[in-house]
């Protein structure tokens, strides 16, 4: 992100992401995150520690993240939300993150595609990372209208990605798919 130049910045502000930007850096230690996550109650949407609790709202995903928290839901998955955005890519299946990743790095791309290919990039390794190489389809719905994208209810959907991943971890101890760097902040806020 730091070659990014003053439009592609401004485009990133422009759809309420711009956040991102101002962010370092850095690793949170894994071991930190299986603590976290272990001390949260999915069912009451917070972190518990020693009589104390940590609320993991939606303001909290919008004052931690710099996303959008109110709008609409982000559009279901669906084949054909899939379709249409591997089309505007002219492609008919789901290239790797790295792609998406190329693609930025490469330039001359327009508005449109840009941003489509920083939101693939930063929400599959940043926003809602999965172990997989391949950006998940559950968010495409969001960003195939560009112009729409800070329209949609994001620090909602973070919400609901973050403790759906938290009780698949908590209940068949699988791999943990969240912004770890909202967790970590929310706990050392606090």
């Amino acid at each position: 992100m730091k070659d990014f130049d003053n439009d592609q910045r401004n485009y990133i502000r422009g759809i309420d992401f711009g956040a991102i930007l101002d962010l370092d850096g850095g690793v949170v230690p894994w071991s930190f995150v299986q603590w976290l996550a272990n001390h949260v109650d999915v069912d009451n949407e917070d972190m518990s520690f020693q009589q104390k609790s940590i609320e993991i709202n939606i303001e909290s995903f919008g004052h931690v993240l710099g996303v959008p928290t109110t709008g609409r839901p982000i559009p279901a998955e669906s084949k054909v939300t899939t379709i249409e955005f591997l089309g505007l890519f002219g492609l008919t299946e789901m290239p790797s993150i790295k792609f998406f990743g190329d693609k930025i790095i490469a330039k001359g791309q327009n508005k449109d595609e840009f941003l489509r290919c920083f939101m693939i990039v930063a929400l599959a390794t940043f926003y809602c990372p999965t172990s997989s190489t391949n950006p998940s389809t559950t968010y495409l719905g969001g960003i195939i209208n560009v112009e729409d994208i800070k329209s949609y209810n994001w620090g909602k959907f973070f919400q609901e990605w973050t403790l759906w991943y938290i009780n698949k971890y908590q209940e068949r101890s699988s791999t943990l798919a969240l912004c770890n760097y909202y967790n970590a902040v929310r706990y050392l806020d606090f």
